[in-house]
């Protein structure tokens, strides 16, 4: 397919060029054109390179001065389908800055990363595709170069929106979240995207969620969240809870004991398929009918079948209270809480004391809190603005004067 000449700065790339193409003074193009493909480039700047929480994408991974693809399931299995791309961006980094210490022919570089992409996919070379090359600048040694994202990152989306079989409540309700998993619609509040993002060191995850009607949108985030990162197996297990599917039974209000109220499912979540049936299948069961929820009972649900999972994390409703506190002396592990709902009202005493007494951690939209599990400790903090200590073991607010 020819060489190609690719005319911009020389410190653009880690692996380098060996014959310099501008001085260092040379002010960084905004776009270039690459040859002999025709394909007009955009090029820009960033510490490092970070994946949009909200995008349909694909992540073709390359080694550190390598063409090769890695993984080219991540998008032999998409190209078929019927997704429109609209962007694909090129990441590299910006190391080493000073162009007379380059040691690799970038330019045969460049031109073998988009040959193999070609390869897998001849399509994407398409005009009406923007292209992007994104330059990482937060690295100072090789070595840490190396550690970055390198390779290609697909951006795509269906050419036809996703409509609902049953076109009932609940179907359009599933409708709305699988736009939020499919990126083709915004949550109003981004919590769990969020925490998620922000704690990077949970691993092997077991996740609790109220999968109620005001949690549809917050629970959405998970599986979109999940879907994007499914390659790192984060997430092992999902339970969801839904405080005993209708509250009413056989025509009669049903009374909920603690710790065998049901509504409780759980998915297998390497089957993005398999996952929209289950959300529907609890949806459809029932909305529990009251505030409170059977968070605990959940949570020890999951632990007996899920024990080996490293992290328990639990997705619950700030204005929805676990009506099951009683069990919470049966819970031996560290429980994480991503608290929604922080936003409008102060974060439940009653979460806070889970984490407390557990040693878990809690996370709001602004703040979080980490405990090391000691009960007999006296504890004051601040969360969102608010005053709370630790009594008796638990966890009260401080009322303000």
């Amino acid at each position: 397919m020819g060489r190609v000449v690719f005319l911009f700065l020389g410190w653009m790339l880690c692996m380098g060029y060996r014959y310099p193409l501008y001085a260092q003074s040379t002010p960084l193009p905004a776009t270039h054109t690459l040859q002999p493909f025709g394909i007009k480039c955009e090029i820009v700047e960033v510490p490092f390179y970070q994946f949009s929480p909200l995008e349909r994408q694909a992540s073709l991974r390359m080694s550190y001065a390598s063409p090769f693809i890695q993984n080219p399931e991540a998008w032999s299995s998409l190209k078929n389908k019927d997704y429109k791309v609209y962007e694909i961006e090129l990441i590299y980094t910006k190391y080493p800055k000073d162009f007379r210490k380059w040691l690799t022919d970038y330019n045969w570089l460049l031109e073998h990363r988009l040959i193999e992409l070609f390869k897998l996919d001849s399509n994407l070379l398409d005009p009406a595709i923007h292209w992007k090359i994104v330059l990482q600048t937060k690295c100072s040694d090789s070595e840490t170069a190396k550690e970055m994202y390198h390779g290609v990152v697909i951006k795509y989306k269906p050419r036809k929106p996703w409509v609902a079989k049953i076109r009932d409540g609940y179907g359009l309700e599933m409708e709305s979240i699988h736009k939020i998993v499919e990126g083709d619609s915004l949550p109003k509040d981004t919590m769990v995207l969020k925490a998620l993002h922000q704690r990077k060191d949970w691993k092997k995850m077991l996740v609790i969620m109220d999968w109620t009607g005001s949690m549809y949108e917050y629970s959405a985030q998970l599986i979109l969240w999940h879907k994007q990162n499914i390659q790192n197996d984060l997430i092992k297990h999902i339970v969801l809870f839904n405080d005993g599917d209708d509250n009413k039974f056989k025509g009669q209000n049903r009374t909920k004991e603690i710790g065998r109220t049901g509504g409780i499912y759980s998915m297998d979540v390497y089957s993005l398929s398999n996952i929209y049936s289950v959300l529907d299948k609890a949806m459809r069961a029932g909305n529990g009918g009251d505030a409170p929820e059977n968070n605990l009972e959940a949570i020890l649900k999951g632990l007996r079948f899920y024990s080996y999972c490293e992290e328990i994390i639990l997705i619950a409703d700030n204005k929805a209270p676990p009506r099951d506190m009683s069990l919470l002396t049966r819970i031996k592990r560290p429980i994480h809480i991503i608290l929604c709902g922080t936003n409008e009202i102060p974060p439940d005493v009653n979460y806070l004391s889970i984490a407390f007494r557990t040693g878990g951690s809690l996370l709001t939209h602004k703040d979080e809190v980490r405990f090391s599990g000691n009960v007999q400790e006296n504890i004051r903090f601040n969360l969102n603005g608010n005053q709370y200590e630790s009594k008796d073991g638990f966890i009260v607010k401080i009322a303000t004067p």
